[in-house]
């Protein structure tokens, strides 16, 4: 199981599973990447073939679940939205 995070590393990752058969992959989104996925981009292009090889996706809002939806055309079900967590105490 690979579970990666944010642009490089999310692509890097993802690229490095597609050639061990059997590895399942979690790519988990913390921002916008409006600068990096411009449309018609190469960088667009690769993230949405990657996206659609990627078991599952994660966000860290629903803001930015809606701009990988949008931005990636991947369905909301393949989403799951897991805040980042707070220690209320501190």
């Amino acid at each position: 199981m690979g579970h990666t995070h944010s642009t490089r590393p999310n692509r890097y990752g993802r690229l490095a599973a597609l050639r061990v058969p059997g590895v399942r992959d979690v790519a988990h989104y913390h921002n916008h990447y409006d600068d990096k996925w411009s449309d018609g981009s190469a960088g667009l292009a690769l993230e949405r073939r990657l996206a659609a090889r990627t078991d599952h996706l994660v966000a860290c809002s629903e803001s930015v679940r809606d701009h990988v939806v949008d931005r990636l055309g991947v369905t909301a079900d393949r989403v799951t939205v897991l805040r980042n967590g707070v220690d209320a105490e501190r």
